[in-house]
């Protein structure tokens, strides 16, 4: 941001808080205002003579005999909805001391004093009667010889009306014939019961010249003899008209200008109110910038000669009938030419020192420099300099502004600056295996800029290891074998700043070499029982052994009816002569230490029982390997009570069958593959071929 600024964030809110008391105030003021615009001292009072008209209708609400005294009259309806002061009312009360009073507790003082219904000459009446049609009927109040209390003034007679006019609110009381005979005074005009809202009279020798009262309730209007109200006497009572909204223009709010240079004059006006009003303004709440001033004709002109922001109020008072309202203004006076450079602020790394410097040009005063918002974790700024350093601690994209402010002239710039990641680099990305019950180092830590590193596992480390969280280390003496895994070592520098390596490692057991005890082992003959069994040394002390061994040439041996045992017994009746080689391996318990050796193992044909090799070479077998049948042709062997039939590499039979015919099938298809026996016994030999059973 260039150009000049006029207010600093510490300025702005102090100007909110200003503006939000001056919204307050002008709605405290224009709330009283329009409250006392409908006060009982707003009604305006006129006196002049007339005519004393009585009322001959209506009701008699005073006793028939006599003689009504203080004691208040019931409630009656009014006739229409009369407003008095602020409160529209449908009912009131009359009394026989000359006054009406509204529910409200305000009242009318017609002629208020200790009254007294009369008895002679004739009986005394309070009659109330409705006149006129609406919306301009009128209720008429008449007390008609009337008195004031006392033996002494049984010569006194008092005719006057309270009359109370519809849609104009207009009070009034006429007076008729009066008798006074002492000195008294009397309580006229309206107010409210607390004494504090009122619109009252005062006489001191002539009732055609009262003067405004002094209270509510003080008897100020005098009567003697010579002095009481003339025959037609009229005091009115009207109710102030109300005020229609009051608008001032120009109704923008801000006002805009630069220092040192003299402002375009801004004429305000007002309109509403009353019809034919004129206005006076006036400042009601803040202050206009310094040598700016507003006229009471509205003209607000001048030359500021400091910047900054004013907020003030300004109200239009109108005359007559006091209808008001305000606006409140902002005025601002900014400086010129003022820039805070650079136009970006470099980005930074955790842990990597930063600096970077904010200019100014433009302030001719010592500039103070400062931020609003939030720096990254770790910096601040040089008030007297403008320089950002320090180191960041935490990653992440940092918005702030710069402010620079001479105490009469300020600007703002905003930036952004990202604060990264460190580059992490774990040092070592292999591991090996670790051995039971010897003590075992990995290094995984990370190198490079590695502030704040905190490292963990997952999964758990085989028993007995530990990872250092400060250091990356994996640490220990394994207690048990355990099975090769991964291990994710995470180093961590924020939530978001991290990284990860996977080791692959295992623990395994603390052996010495494995030796088989036989270093050969004897041939065996086909038909003769054969049994050997293997030993071993070594691998763990107080080890037992298990003895296995996975290579095919043994499986095919089993078709022999040989088998070896985890006891280390090879043992069975060979069927068929044979020579393979086979590896036995040895595993410990506990520990599972390995060790092999590779044996060559011949099977010998039986004399006895030797397979003639010449019938052997008559017969053929076609397909072979085959993925199921099998078609033998037994050439020219005699095959009259003949048998067939197939082992399995274990020595199972598979198929067998009675044959005396030169052709056959042997189906394999419901067999798994592998390498099965082909054995026919004729009248004249043993023959034996093998079957290879493939997909």
């Amino acid at each position: 941001m260039t150009g000049g600024s006029t207010t600093s964030p510490t300025q702005t809110r102090t100007n909110t808080s200003k503006l939000a008391f001056l919204l307050m105030f002008v709605c405290l003021f224009f709330g009283y205002k329009n409250a006392n615009a409908q006060t009982l001292a707003s009604y305006t009072f006129a006196s002049a003579s007339g005519t004393y008209t009585p009322i001959t209708g209506g009701t008699v609400i005073s006793s028939a005999g006599c003689c009504d005294d203080d004691t208040n009259y019931p409630l009656m309806t009014i006739g229409f909805a009369f407003t008095f002061g602020a409160t529209a009312h449908s009912n009131m009360v009359v009394s026989p001391n000359g006054f009406v009073l509204f529910p409200n507790n305000d009242y009318v003082l017609g002629f208020n004093a200790d009254l007294l219904q009369r008895a002679i000459p004739t009986i005394g009446t309070v009659r109330v009667q409705l006149t006129g049609v609406s919306p301009n009927q009128v209720c008429v109040i008449q007390y008609e010889n009337w008195g004031r209390f006392g033996s002494t003034r049984t010569g006194e007679i008092y005719n006057f009306q309270i009359r109370l006019t519809q849609t104009t609110n207009t009070v009034a009381v006429v007076y008729g014939a009066m008798t006074t005979t002492i000195p008294d005074t009397k309580s006229v005009g309206l107010t409210n019961g607390a004494n504090t809202d009122f619109n009252t009279r005062g006489v001191t020798t002539d009732w055609a010249t009262s003067t405004a009262g002094t209270g509510g309730f003080a008897a100020s209007a005098t009567t003697s003899p010579t002095v009481f109200p003339a025959n037609g006497l009229t005091y009115t009572w009207t109710r102030s008209l109300p005020c229609t909204a009051v608008t001032i223009t120009p109704a923008t709010s801000a006002i805009s200008s630069t220092i040192n240079v003299p402002i375009t004059n801004i004429t305000l006006s007002a309109s509403g109110g009353v019809a034919g009003a004129t206005y006076v303004y006036s400042i009601i709440g803040g202050a206009l910038p310094v040598g700016v001033t507003l006229s009471s004709a509205g003209v607000i002109s001048g030359t500021p000669t400091a910047s900054g922001t004013g907020i003030f109020a300004i109200m239009a008072t109108s005359t007559p009938n006091v209808c008001v309202n305000a606006v409140v203004y902002t005025f601002t006076v900014a400086c010129v030419g003022i820039a805070i450079n650079p136009a970006t602020l470099a980005n930074g790394v955790i842990g990597t020192a930063y600096t970077q410097t904010a200019t100014q040009t433009g302030l001719t005063g010592t500039p103070v420099w400062s931020v609003t918002g939030t720096l990254p974790n770790g910096l601040s700024i040089a008030s007297a300099t403008g320089i950002i350093s320090g180191t960041p601690t935490t990653n992440g994209t940092f918005p702030f502004a710069v402010n620079v402010t001479d105490g009469t002239c300020f600007q703002t710039r905003n930036y952004s600056v990202v604060i990264g990641c460190s580059a992490i680099v774990f040092g070592v990305t292999t591991a090996t295996n670790a051995v039971v019950g010897i003590a075992y180092t990995l290094n995984a830590g990370a190198t490079g800029n590695t502030s704040a590193l905190t490292y963990s596992v997952s999964p758990a480390l085989p028993a007995g290891l530990s990872l250092n969280t400060a250091t990356g280390a994996i640490t220990g003496t394994p207690t048990a074998i355990t099975a090769s895994a991964t291990y994710v070592v995470t180093a961590t520098q924020t939530v978001t700043c991290f990284a990860t390596q996977s080791y692959t490692f295992g623990v395994i057991p603390n052996c010495t070499p494995i030796v088989l005890g036989l270093a050969s082992i004897p041939n065996a003959t086909i038909g003769t029982p054969y049994s050997q069994t293997f030993t071993a040394t070594g691998g763990a002390t107080g080890a037992t052994y298990t003895f296995t061994t996975t290579t095919p040439q043994l499986s095919v041996l089993a078709g022999t009816s040989l088998t070896l045992s985890a006891a280390g017994v090879l043992s069975g009746t060979p069927t068929f002569s044979t020579s393979i080689t086979f590896r036995v391996t040895a595993t410990t318990t506990p520990n599972s230490c390995t060790g092999f050796k590779d044996y060559t193992f011949v099977i010998n044909p039986n004399p006895a029982t030797s397979v003639d090799n010449s019938l052997a070479n008559l017969v053929k077998v076609s397909p072979n390997p085959s993925s199921g049948d099998f078609s033998v042709d037994f050439g020219t062997i005699n095959m009259a009570k003949s048998s067939v039939s197939v082992y399995d590499a274990q020595g199972k039979v598979v198929f067998t069958s009675e044959n005396n015919s030169n052709l056959m099938t042997v189906s394999l298809d419901k067999f798994a593959n592998g390498i099965y026996l082909l054995e026919v016994k004729t009248l004249t030999g043993r023959i034996t071929k093998r079957l290879s059973k493939t997909n």
